[in-house]
Order: C-alpha cells, then structure tokens, then sequence
C-alpha cells in the first residue's frame, strides 16, 4: 500500500469518528498534500506538519465556523491577534477568515521575542501568505482592526487577570482591546485548563463589551498544545460608555 493509500485510509476512519471533517475539507478548501497523513507526533508541531496538525487544524475550523461565523462583522478588513505566542493556530485563523474576506491581512503581536521568533518560523513552515508577527504589547499598538482575537492557553492565571479581584489588570487589558476595535468589531476569546468559574471572565469583560456569549468548546483537539476549552465572543459596547465604566471602575479602586 502507497503512502498516498495509507494516508486515505488514515482519513477515511478519521472520518467515521468525527463525520464533519470532510465538510470542513470541502468547505475551508484545505489542500490535504500539506500534510504528512502517514506520520503523527505527539502535538502539533510548526516545524513538521503531520496528522496532528490536520487534526488540530480541522477541530479548530470546526469550532470557528460553529460559534463565530454567524458573528463576523460585514466587510470586516483587518485581523489582529493579541498574544500570538508560537501561533500553533496561524494557519487555520488565516484559512478561517480568509473563506469570508480573501487576502484579510492578520497580524500576530506577543511582547515576547523568543515568541515571535518561533510565530515568524511557523508562519514559513506552513507558507501563509500575508500574515505578519510584530514585538508589541497590546497597550502599545497603535492601530485599529475590525476583529481581534486572543487564544490564550489561560487568560485567569496569566499576569493579565492573575489580580481578577481587583480588576485593575482587567481593565487595562480589555480596556487597550476595546479601544483598538470599531463599534461594529468583533472579539473572540479563546481559553483552556480553566481554574476559575467561567461567568468570571463575562464579569471581566462587561465594562467595555456587550452580547457576550459563552460557547463550550464541543470540538477540541487533543494533539493541540492548547486545546481550545471555551471560545468567547464579544461586541464592543459604544465607545462613550465602555470610557464611563473604565472612569467609574477606576474611581471605585482608589
């Protein structure tokens, strides 16, 4: 048997497990020679790309397309990912957003350089194509982008929310994201090896967003180094008010 049957055979039961998985071939269009079928490592890797990166790939589509299409905002132009770390997801956000917008630039931004090193050696090992990674914290950047995304393995435990209860992290971090999106934005929160109760991160959230919508990932993948537990979606809430809250919030912590 070729390598080529193999990997149709691999596919084939595959398949028969999760029975959407050649729709989201079809749909997404995804070239399956990228990926060596007949070879598995442990997790998805950015220097070989292999079943676990097909799976981890269509378990993330699958999960985008469920929960956020319905969601994406008209005539979106820009993509900005927030915290892009080794940006394992590069390829399948570009796949995602791109079936809606053809060419939609997407940027990948991490204060961590050894990050974005390993983010610019993903993005060439898969060859994605207009997909940039730059050095800078959120409260730095200065543009503006109609979607923004942060796949955090753990927003509660990072130095982001690691002070919840005081929410003065909180608001400075959600408070730089709402500030850098239109009113007619969209924000996709993705999180997993939650410690705390989830409505938390609605609380986190509410100042400066509205229409928060909580979806229990039913598609994670196991070969992903970090699996996607819960994606939250979030509109902006009119820039005039999400300032009052930021004002009101700040007044009660001194």
């Amino acid at each position: 048997m070729s390598l080529e049957q193999k990997s149709e055979v691999w596919l084939e039961e595959y398949s028969k497990k999760y029975p959407w998985v050649r729709n989201i071939i079809k749909e997404y269009g995804l070239d399956l020679p990228l990926y060596n079928l007949d070879r598995e490592t442990t997790h998805s890797s950015w220097l070989e790309v292999n079943r676990a990166n097909f799976t981890e790939d269509v378990h993330f589509l699958k999960a985008f397309d469920e929960y956020v299409t319905e969601r994406l905002p008209a005539n979106f132009s820009s993509v900005l990912d927030v915290g892009t770390g080794v940006w394992t997801y590069s390829f399948a956000l570009a796949t995602f957003f791109r079936r809606y917008k053809k060419g939609v630039p997407i940027v990948g931004i991490d204060k961590d350089p050894h990050d974005i090193q390993l983010a610019e050696d993903s993005i060439r090992n898969r060859k994605i194509q207009d997909v940039a990674t730059y050095l800078s914290d959120i409260k730095d950047w200065s543009r503006c982008h109609d979607i923004i995304v942060c796949l955090s393995p753990n927003l509660m435990t990072s130095e982001i929310l690691q002070h919840i209860a005081e929410f003065t992290p909180t608001r400075d971090f959600f408070y730089s994201i709402r500030s850098r999106m239109p009113e007619d934005g969209l924000f996709v929160i993705g999180l997993n090896y939650i410690t705390e109760p989830i409505e938390k991160y609605k609380d986190a959230l509410r100042p400066f967003f509205t229409d928060i919508q909580i979806h229990k990932n039913a598609y994670p993948s196991d070969k992903s180094m970090n699996p996607i537990e819960y994606l939250i979606t979030a509109k902006p809430k009119q820039a005039k008010e999400a300032i009052a809250e930021a004002k009101v919030e700040q007044k009660h912590q001194s």
